[in-house]
């Protein structure tokens, strides 16, 4: 019983490691298509 409760642990740490590598390959694949020259600087009553 406790070697299919260790398993199922590394099947969880597994699921989760997967799904963080997915949110940053969409992350990341989100962030190269932005485009960044269509957000200001600052706003015009900003200070310098």
């Amino acid at each position: 019983m406790r070697a299919a409760r260790s398993l199922s642990l590394w099947l969880w740490v597994a699921a989760g490691f997967l799904f963080l590598a997915l949110l940053w390959t969409a992350m990341f694949t989100a962030a190269r298509s932005a485009d960044t020259r269509a957000v200001p600087l600052a706003t015009p009553g900003g200070r310098p």
